[in-house]
């Protein structure tokens, strides 16, 4: 993938100055600020931003950016917003439909941002869809990002009948969503170094259909309800370590991930600030318990979490 990337950035940059298709391989450039939606349906394209604005602001404009069932892409370097509201709007969305394949795409420096959200409906920032079984929505990194919104949608959102897979986030800022990342279907997916601040739901969710991932080193800060949390936790490990989650709330510990020997490790984590911490063993905020054995243990031994009031 980085060859063919590699060498597709550094051929002749081909302009674009209006809303439409990509439907030929190559380098392609922002020459302006754009108003619309750009949708890429070739493989082995690169497409420079050129620190430009791709605005979605019109009826039939879904998303401002789309790839479309294609591989090896590469987006960065300028912005992506969503003005609409209603259902199902995205500033970027990365779709394994109509080829039932999508693989090998690279988002980086990207600013994505909701900026006329509506709370009763589903809008993103980020949205990685695998419509196709086996999973193939896969080998997707995104990293240096800048998500933001007003108190809706969310921030980065893997989701679909089928897991997508092999995705990585690293070092984004995530920011002012309903619900910072949610792994609702991934497998063996990666969420690190990122910071997500005031979420008025979660921070980081995983469901039971979440396998084999990884959440390190992240930063969260006065979200609305958990920090991470867990809904239905799988069968398949989960590595939740070395984690800062101050600020949040949450009363309920029903969707807490729980620490199973044969299933999530929860570990190395801090926390302070946290509501809904009633005994010591609700350690790591409200968001995380250590379960060993079916019986909730002091923080203690190798699976300790720091937790202060």
């Amino acid at each position: 993938m980085e060859t063919s990337i590699s060498d597709i950035k550094g051929a002749t940059k081909i302009p674009i100055t209006t809303a439409g298709n990509i439907t030929a391989s190559g380098s392609y450039i922002l020459a302006n600020d754009i108003d619309g939606q750009i949708s890429i349906l070739a493989s082995n394209v690169s497409l420079d931003l050129n620190g430009h604005t791709i605005t979605a602001s019109t009826i039939g404009n879904d998303n401002a950016l789309v790839i479309y069932g294609v591989n090896d892409i590469r987006i960065y370097n300028g912005t992506v917003i969503q003005a609409q509201t209603g259902n199902n709007r995205n500033c970027l969305k990365i779709d394994d439909a109509p080829t039932g394949n999508v693989s090998r795409i690279v988002i980086s420096n990207v600013n994505c941002f909701l900026s006329n959200p509506s709370a009763t409906t589903s809008q993103r920032g980020i949205f990685i869809q695998g419509n196709n079984s086996p999973s193939i929505a896969t080998d997707i990194l995104i990293k240096n990002c800048l998500l933001h919104s007003s108190g809706a949608g969310y921030g980065i959102f893997i989701d679909g009948p089928t897991s997508a897979s092999r995705i990585k986030i690293e070092k984004c800022v995530v920011g002012c969503f309903n619900a910072g990342i949610d792994l609702n279907r991934c497998s063996d997916c990666i969420i690190q170094n990122c910071f997500i601040y005031k979420c008025q739901s979660f921070g980081i969710r995983f469901t039971n259909a979440t396998l084999r991932s990884l959440i390190l080193h992240n930063t969260l800060r006065e979200c609305g309800e958990t920090g991470i949390q867990g809904t239905g936790i799988p069968a398949s490990g989960i590595l939740i370590y070395g984690n800062d989650v101050q600020g949040c709330t949450n009363t309920s510990t029903s969707s807490r991930p729980y620490h199973y020997e044969s299933a999530n490790y929860v570990y190395g984590n801090f926390a302070k600030n946290n509501a809904g911490m009633t005994t010591a063993a609700d350690n790591y905020s409200p968001q995380i318990k250590l379960n060993m054995a079916g019986t909730i243990t002091d923080v203690t031994g190798k699976w300790a979490n720091i937790a202060l009031s």
